[in-house]
């Protein structure tokens, strides 16, 4: 079946019942999304991601067997540390050099933010055209769109971590079970939403789920099967729909969590909400992970400090300067505000696509393909001119 576009753009879909697919899957350490649960699983059982996870940051693009630049073989090459070995190596310069004469520089002078790769500024436009460019492309737009979805919206504030804490699985324990309470809020008592469904993405995943699991409304329980003997699933109890939020109670979901294997397992939680004030709705996202296994093992091998990403040179910009602030306005010096309004900085990623990436209609080109969406309606404007603004702060820095 083909995939669903609404669940492509805003990261969520809010029909009652779209028979499209919405299996898919994003791997934020290696930039790439799979179609599918088994898709997902075979990708993190890869030599690709594993070698992605012992250097900590995405591999190089799919390279043909030979460098495209010297023409040496590139067979074994799986990470991005041992791409860019290949790069500074002086067999690859020397062959370069003697390819294209003493004009092209001996080492990359850009760098692609889409990528996380270093690149020739002469090659760029060629680089921005190849089926590797285009991939991480789309995986920046889904992850804009499913981090969109993620956002807390309309004065519905949702618990930020949904993860079930490290479950110790002592040896012989053939069922392991764990429970997490998920808390919803409403901010105001001046508008009217209601809870209309809560669901995991797994249970609209038709073709990777067991026949006889019920997803319903007061009960969803979907169990994935990898092989013919693990099984693991993801359940949400809770009366019936819909609830009507109100300011001075909150509304508790409780996530159980059972599973016959050691592992990590994870899904996505869709909470759909019904703004009558607006007459529309709306969806909060929360992925939802466990992690079974040895407790002595997991403190033994997990990483002791975070992984720190060389830092790249940027040009002066006028924050660098020093520039005397004048007094503020009397009229906003003077006002009594009630709250306090909240920061939205600028994304990070966003950031540095920003710095790295030259002003013009390569920028544009690169906004249009990764942050802003791909159709302007009531549900897609909000990220539309949240973009522009950051676009618009981070140039005037």
């Amino acid at each position: 079946m083909p995939p669903c576009q609404e669940y492509l753009d805003t990261g969520v879909c809010t029909a009652d019942d779209c028979p499209n697919d919405h299996g898919l899957r994003l791997c934020k350490l290696c930039k790439i999304w799979c179609q599918g649960a088994r898709n997902y699983e075979q990708h993190l059982q890869g030599k690709r991601h594993k070698a992605a996870e012992r250097d900590g940051r995405p591999p190089p693009p799919r390279l043909p067997f030979a460098c495209p630049d010297c023409g040496e073989r590139l067979k074994h090459v799986v990470s991005a540390t041992e791409y860019e070995a290949h790069l500074a190596s002086e067999r690859h310069r020397a062959a370069v050099r003697e390819r294209d004469g003493s004009d092209r520089p001996s080492s990359p002078d850009a760098h692609c933010a889409v990528c996380s790769l270093d690149i020739f500024e002469q090659d760029r436009a060629t680089h921005e055209r190849s089926a590797a460019h285009t991939k991480k492309e789309r995986f920046a737009a889904y992850q804009v769109a499913f981090s969109e979805a993620e956002r807390d919206k309309h004065g519905v504030s949702v618990d930020q971590s949904v993860d079930f804490p490290f479950i110790d699985a002592p040896s012989g324990r053939n069922s392991i079970r764990a429970r997490k309470s998920v808390e919803i809020k409403l901010s105001s008592t001046d508008i009217s939403i209601e809870l209309v469904r809560a669901r995991l993405t797994s249970s609209i995943s038709h073709k990777s789920w067991d026949p006889e699991s019920k997803c319903g409304l007061t009960l969803v329980r979907c169990v994935p099967i990898t092989d013919n003997t693990t099984r693991f699933s993801f359940t949400i109890t809770r009366t019936l729909f819909p609830i009507r939020l109100r300011a001075t109670q909150s509304v508790i979901l409780v996530i159980d969590f059972n599973s016959e294997s050691r592992g990590r397992f994870e899904d996505r939680l869709e909470l759909t909400f019904n703004d009558h004030s607006l007459n529309r709705r709306f969806a909060i996202t929360r992925n939802i992970s466990a992690i079974v296994g040895s407790r002595e093992d997991y403190e033994a091998i997990k990483p002791i400090a975070p992984y720190v990403p060389k830092t790249r040179k940027v040009a002066l910009r006028a924050t660098d300067l020093n520039i005397e602030l004048g007094p503020k306005p009397r009229a906003l010096a003077d006002v009594n505000w009630v709250v306090r309004l909240l920061e939205y900085r600028i994304p990070p990623a966003l950031e540095q696509l920003i710095s790295t990436t030259k002003r013009g209609q390569g920028l544009i080109k690169s906004l249009k393909a990764t942050w802003m969406p791909r159709v302007f309606s009531p549900d897609t404007y909000a990220r539309f001119f949240r973009t522009l603004l950051h676009v618009e702060e981070a140039q005037l820095r």
